[in-house]
């Protein structure tokens, strides 16, 4: 909370402080500030991430009214303060498309990874390993993940990277028989995420169907394909047409252990589909790489014009 209410206001205080005339806003809880630098002659940016109102939608710890009230009255906001910003920024085309009715200057600059994470190792990998890496919690499908590694019974074993949302989450998977199955390493460095996406079978995106994440794209997918490993990722239409580009991957239903096991079992089993590195380097070089998404923002950038000095 001290986040949202303290630090944003030091981060428009400090930007109204060095009197920039443009400001890229990044984070929900810098919406507030659209409107106060707007009127001070900063060309204001705001960089829309993710669909607010329908993330709320999926809030466990709110009741279900609360969540449709909340994002109509998020909507709302949102709309009227971003027709005050220069210009808004969405990081994904159905982001794009939502703001496009709002603001006339709405451009897409996917968030795709920085060719430098692209990794050019070729190592021999182990397919009786799989890898996630990522934020840990119920919605990112955690449940089902560990108990689908107990259908596989010892088939596979997955290198688990990231910080698990509460303790009792944590118990919870620690009691589950499928657990036994799992190297939970914590939050870890660049680095050593590459190096289990190098040597692992295949890598697990396995987002529940909420609102939010059917027309997300997550950097992780990106830095999966940059890693050359094969997905296995949820069957939502957009990833689906993602990796068909390949192949690289195996879709699933992510609501259903059984088709998870059945799609990590389909990636390792069969050697030639698992040989797909060079498709995913390629796939990655052409089309999913932060090089050509900058291009857009400084073209952005150059369309502002500096707010007249009286």
């Amino acid at each position: 909370m001290s986040r949202i209410f303290l630090s944003s206001r030091r981060v428009i205080a400090a930007a109204l402080e060095e009197s920039a005339w443009v400001v890229h806003l990044h984070d929900p809880e810098l919406l507030p500030g659209v409107s106060k630098l707007a009127r001070s002659g900063a060309r204001v940016i705001f960089d829309a991430h993710e669909d607010l109102p329908r993330q709320v939608l999926t809030k466990p710890y709110l009741w279900v009214w609360q969540r449709r009230i909340l994002a109509w009255i998020l909507e709302y906001y949102e709309r009227h303060v971003c027709s005050k910003a220069a210009a808004i920024v969405a990081a994904t085309p159905a982001i794009g498309e939502k703001f496009g009715g709002v603001h006339e200057r709405t451009v897409v600059i996917n968030n795709y990874p920085l060719a430098l994470t692209v990794s050019r190792q070729q190592e021999e990998r182990n397919l009786s390993k799989i890898v996630y890496v990522g934020a840990i919690n119920e919605i990112r499908g955690i449940r089902q993940l560990v108990t689908a590694l107990d259908i596989l019974d010892g088939e596979v074993t997955l290198d688990l990277c990231g910080r698990l949302r509460t303790k009792a989450l944590a118990d919870e998977l620690a009691s589950m028989s499928g657990w036994r199955h799992v190297r939970y390493h914590g939050q870890v460095s660049r680095e050593t995420a590459h190096a289990l996406m190098a040597s692992s079978g295949a890598a697990l995106l396995n987002f529940l169907p909420a609102p939010n994440h059917l027309e997300a794209q997550p950097n992780k997918l990106f830095e999966y394909l940059a890693a050359g490993v094969p997905l296995v990722a949820s069957d939502f239409p957009l990833w689906r047409s993602i990796l068909a580009q390949g192949p690289c991957g195996e879709m699933m239903n992510p609501l259903s252990p059984p088709d998870i096991a059945r799609a990590i079992k389909e990636v390792l089993s069969d050697k030639a589909k698992n040989s797909t590195l060079s498709l995913n380097f390629r796939l990655v070089s052409k089309r999913y790489l932060w090089d050509q998404e900058c291009e857009k923002l400084i073209d952005l950038y150059e369309t502002l014009e500096p707010p007249k000095i009286n």
